[in-house]
């Protein structure tokens, strides 16, 4: 290979031969030093007389501006608003070879990889894939980098250092754990939109996060489901009550959580929602568990009602009512939404016969009767004590347990439920008790408390609504509609007393 050096000694020697061609005269004038004057003349006559030389100056010219522009290009100036500037140059017709500058976006394509990276408060966002890609590809994993160009805008990526990297090797990339569950990072992104903040809680679905969202500038909850098809198939039941719910409650009065969007993410179902504030157990818990005061409780069981009103009118069964799944809208007024839609089914999609949680469950779920939205009556029965006492009414360790709780409470189940169980014989032989034993040793016997006993210092309405609502037959049991009509539900008369209440228990 001959270097650039190698070629100054031919051109020495091309000068040499063409001034040999010279006569000695003119060799002799040319070594002269021409005088100021002289020279003074020479410019004024070639400037004159030489047009080519001018716009050879001219050309030369431009390409030195040209040369400050790409300058420019490689290393942008940065204004206080993020946005990439450049000095206003008039720029080539050939649309191919260059983009306009007038445009940041159209700037931001021109940038090479290397000469374009930028930190993510640098960023101006939405951006097309192909503008994120070029601009964060440092911050994105080999995976993200091809799974960026599926997204139609961009709205946040996260930093590197936030991120799960991908295993071919492992299932789902290995972005689950060993339960399915989605291995949340926090500051990571979900979706090209929503960044992490931090977990709020998680059960047999999934997990539920709180994100801010990049797109709407607000914070959200979304629920990030399984990854398992039984999971799935769940979800889409539980997208469709919440899009049933969000339809027929346009002016969002119903007390029901508000769903915002859905969609897939590696493999997740993802369900976002409005964010708001702590759950009614977090609200006992700072209550030392010690109950809230019954005004309080008829201003959450109306709210509660209107809810269970609203969804046996859509033939929606909830399925999971509990201090955990009724939420506070915030911490200054006694509003409630229900939330965890999860296990819900309307009644003629039944899919699970196991559901509730354990120290709400309705018995005909323990006996394996059909169900209807009357197990949320017996739920709301079971919460409303809680919330009075401070402690669960009825808690069981096992399911046999929690039958047994109930039978020394409220006495056998009657003829007509027997019959219906086919669960029947898990409990019972015959119609007696296989054992009167609870796991911790106890004996119970049928009948033995009563409602008032463990109520203790409760009106005469209050403990009539809780019995209606814990009657065994769910076919005589208490309706939503008959609950709103209920004396201790009518004489509730709102006052600023509940906010009071809430402000002193938050504080």
């Amino acid at each position: 290979m001959i270097s650039s050096n190698d070629t100054l000694p031919r051109l020495d020697e091309i000068y040499k031969d063409t001034s040999s061609l010279l006569s000695p005269r003119i060799r002799k004038s040319l070594l002269k030093k021409p005088s100021k004057i002289s020279q003074k003349h020479f410019r004024l006559k070639n400037s004159n007389l030489n047009p080519v030389l001018d716009a050879k100056k001219k050309t030369s010219l431009k390409k030195n501006r040209s040369t400050k522009l790409s300058s420019l290009l490689s290393s942008p100036r940065l204004t206080s608003k993020g946005q990439i500037t450049s000095p206003v140059v008039k720029i080539r017709k050939n649309p191919s070879k260059l983009l306009s500058s007038t445009s940041n976006r159209s700037l931001k394509f021109s940038l090479s990889p290397k000469s374009s990276y930028m930190s993510p408060e640098e960023i101006e966002y939405p951006l097309k894939p192909t503008q994120a890609l070029n601009l964060m590809k440092p911050e994105l994993t080999s995976y993200e980098q091809g799974e960026i160009l599926k997204y139609s805008e961009i709205y946040y990526v996260g930093t590197i250092n936030n991120k799960i990297f991908p295993r071919v090797d492992c299932e789902n990339h290995g972005f689950d754990d060993p339960h399915t569950d989605y291995l949340l990072v926090k500051k990571d992104h979900i979706a090209y939109r929503y960044e992490i903040l931090a977990l709020i809680g998680r059960g047999s679905f999934g997990q539920v996060c709180e994100c801010f969202d990049h797109k709407k500038k607000e914070k959200v909850a979304i629920k990030v489901i399984k990854n398992k098809a039984k999971f799935h198939n769940q979800a889409k039941i539980e997208i469709k009550i919440l899009q049933t719910m969000k339809d027929c409650d346009p002016e969002d009065t119903k007390h029901i959580i508000r769903m915002k969007n859905y969609f897939m993410f590696r493999n997740h179902v993802c369900i976002t929602f409005e964010l708001i504030s702590i759950n009614l157990y977090e609200f006992l818990r700072l209550n030392h568990f010690e109950g809230i005061s019954p005004t309080l409780i008829r201003c959450f069981a109306k709210q509660i009602l209107t809810t269970l009103q609203y969804t046996r009118s859509l033939d929606i069964v909830h399925c999971d009512l509990k201090p955990e799944n009724i939420l506070l809208v915030n911490s200054q007024k006694a509003l409630i939404k229900l939330i965890d839609f999860g296990s819900s089914c309307f009644i003629q999609e039944r899919l699970h016969t196991y559901i509730q949680s354990r120290f709400y469950r309705a018995p005909e779920i323990i006996l394996g009767i059909p169900y209807t939205p009357a197990i949320d009556m017996w739920s709301l029965g079971c919460l409303l004590v809680e919330l009075f006492t401070g402690q669960p009414l009825w808690p069981g360790e096992s399911e046999f347990d929690q039958l047994l709780y109930i039978i020394s409470t409220i006495g056998l189940p009657p003829q007509e439920i027997f019959v219906l169980a086919c669960r029947k014989h898990l409990f019972f032989d015959g119609l007696a008790l296989k054992t009167t034993k609870l796991l911790c040793g106890k004996n119970v016997i049928p009948g033995t408390y009563r409602l008032h006993d463990i109520i203790k210092d409760c009106d005469d309405e209050f403990l009539n609504f809780i019995e209606k609502c814990l009657e065994w037959n769910p076919s005589i049991r208490m309706t939503p509609d008959e609950a709103l009509n209920h004396p201790w539900v009518r004489s509730h008369k709102p006052t600023s007393k509940s906010t009071l209440v809430i402000k002193k228990s938050l504080s």
